[in-house]
C-alpha cells in the first residue's frame, strides 16, 4: 500500500456543491446589497473559508456569513449530490485497512450541519475544520493538525481536493496531493496525481 492515510476536502471532491454554493452566494449578494451577480463570476468562492469569500465581496461580515449559511442550507439539500463512485471508494480504501479522514475549509457547525447528514462522515474518522487551526488552507496548519491527531508522518498521507489551495496545503506540509479533476475547475494545480474519477484512486493507493 503506497499510503497509510487518504485525506479529503469536501467541496468538489467528495461532494458536488458548485451549484448550491454559487447560487446561494449571488442570492446573499443580491438580498444584503441589490446587485445581482451572475454565479458564474463567483468561481473564486471555491476553496478559501467562506469569511474570506464573504470579504471580497464586500459584504458585511456577520450579515454575509448568517445570511449565506441559511440560503447555502436551503440549496443543499436539493442541489448537492455525492460524486458518482465516492461512497464505493471510501468503502474500499476502507476494507483495505487505510485510515480516511477530511481537512476542510468548513467551520465545524456547517460540517455537521450540512456534509455529515449525507452519510459519509462514518467513513472518515478524522475531520480538522477550518475554525479549528489558526490558519486556513492554503496554509499547511490544517494538515499538520491532522497529523497531530493521528501521528501519521507526511509520507505516508495523500491529500485527494480540487483545487490550488489544497495543493499548497498539501506541499507546505510535505504531503503527496491528487488533483480531483472530476471536480476541479483547473485542470493544471500542481500535483503529483490526476486521478479522473474517484475509482483511480485505488490504482494509485491500493
Amino acid at each position: 500500500m503506497r499510503y497509510k492515510h487518504i485525506v479529503f476536502d469536501i467541496d468538489g471532491t467528495l461532494i458536488d456543491t458548485e451549484r448550491a454554493a454559487l447560487e446561494s452566494l449571488s442570492d446573499t449578494i443580491f438580498e444584503l446589497t441589490g446587485e445581482r451577480r451572475e454565479p458564474e463570476s463567483l468561481w473564486f468562492a471555491f476553496g478559501p473559508p467562506a469569511h474570506v469569500t464573504i470579504e471580497r465581496v464586500g459584504l458585511d461580515m456577520e450579515a454575509g456569513l448568517r445570511t449565506w449559511y441559511e440560503k447555502f442550507g436551503e440549496a443543499f439539500k436539493d442541489r448537492v449530490e455525492i460524486y458518482p463512485g465516492i461512497v464505493d471508494v471510501l468503502q474500499k480504501l476502507t476494507a483495505e485497512g487505510c485510515s480516511l479522514g477530511v481537512v476542510t475549509s468548513k467551520v465545524r457547525l456547517e460540517y455537521e450541519s450540512n456534509f455529515i447528514p449525507l452519510g459519509l462522515g462514518g467513513y472518515l474518522p478524522v475531520a480538522v475544520c477550518c475554525d479549528e487551526c489558526e490558519a486556513p488552507k492554503p496554509s499547511p496548519t490544517p494538515m499538520l493538525r491532522y497529523m497531530d491527531i493521528t501521528g501519521a508522518e507526511a509520507s505516508e498521507i495523500l491529500f485527494v481536493g480540487d483545487t490550488i489551495y489544497d495543493s499548497e496545503c498539501a506541499h507546505g506540509a510535505g504531503v503527496d496531493f491528487a488533483l480531483a479533476t472530476w471536480g476541479a475547475q483547473d485542470k493544471n494545480v500542481a500535483a503529483e496525481y490526476h486521478p479522473s474519477s474517484p475509482e483511480e484512486l485505488l490504482k494509485i493507493v491500493l
